[in-house]
């Protein structure tokens, strides 16, 4: 089970992809990406919103999918293709999606993790690792990678199974304090930084270092990793927040909502995908 775990948390594909910007101050509740859909979280509730074929417009549009009432206490939300996160103050709740054709999109509690006494998790520490589709969750403490799964009936301790015969690598690139975790180009773990101008893309995951070093020659880790210092992504003027939906897809919400960039290879830019905006109602 361990090495199917580890295999897991370094080299599975994911399919959708997340994001959240760091929160600084009060916790604010930023639209997310989870299973494919678009969370917009407002008025104590989450709506969810799915990329659907519009029969009527005989095109592809943003629909209504469901509705998850937001707990209280709930200090950041995440998701991927299988789960949905909050976290609290004190403990992490995973649900996974059902979608029924009667009720719509649902989410049912399946795990739970409360915090011990050494444990301080919060939105500016807690790394979104959206590559992973299993029960888990990773965090910073200081600048080491620490994080628990659950495997067998119980948490492990993932840092201390991944550590265990060998030392953390230092990353290749400084990237400072990222604060979130997504799949580039489905050839390796990419990490990204927001700051309130732009977002960079590095290769520091120190859980993902050591793996990636197993089975990528030094050369094409390195081509890989000058690859990401060049797709800088600029912040359109007025972005609020950011998040990664689906592959390589960046989506950057302002006061009237949401607009999706994707690089383009051959023009050597990020460009906007109008036919994909999501206003807010």
């Amino acid at each position: 089970m361990y090495k199917a775990l580890l295999i897991t948390i370094f080299l599975c594909q994911a399919v959708f992809t997340f994001a959240q910007q760091n929160n600084t101050g009060t916790p604010v509740l930023e639209v997310f990406s989870a299973c494919g859909y678009i969370g917009i979280p407002q008025n104590g509730k989450v709506q969810f919103y799915s990329w659907n074929y519009n029969e009527l417009k005989n095109d592809h549009s943003w629909m209504l999918s469901g509705e998850f009432l937001i707990p209280v206490g709930t200090v950041a939300l995440a998701g991927n293709e299988r789960k949905f996160i909050i976290l609290f103050k004190d403990s992490i709740v995973f649900y996974e999606m059902n979608n029924e054709e009667d009720r719509g999109l649902q989410w049912n509690r399946y795990r739970a993790y409360t915090f011990d006494s050494t444990q301080r998790i919060t939105p500016k520490n807690w790394i979104r690792n959206a590559y992973s589709t299993e029960c888990d969750f990773i965090y910073l403490d200081g600048n080491l990678e620490k994080g628990y799964a659950y495997d067998d009936n119980r948490w492990v301790n993932i840092n201390e199974l991944v550590y265990k015969n060998a030392k953390p690598l230092p990353p290749l690139v400084g990237c400072g304090d990222y604060k979130y975790i997504f799949d580039f180009q489905t050839s390796g773990i990419a990490v990204a930084r927001v700051t309130k101008d732009a977002v960079t893309f590095c290769l520091p995951s120190t859980f993902s270092l050591l793996m990636l070093k197993k089975y990528m020659k030094a050369e094409e880790l390195n081509n890989y990793v000058r690859e990401m210092e060049s797709r800088t992504f600029i912040l359109p003027a007025g972005t609020e927040s950011v998040f990664i939906y689906q592959w390589e897809t960046i989506a950057t919400v302002n006061k009237q909502g949401i607009d999706f960039f994707i690089y383009s290879k051959k023009n050597g830019k990020w460009e906007k995908q109008n036919y994909m905006t999501l206003l807010f109602k």
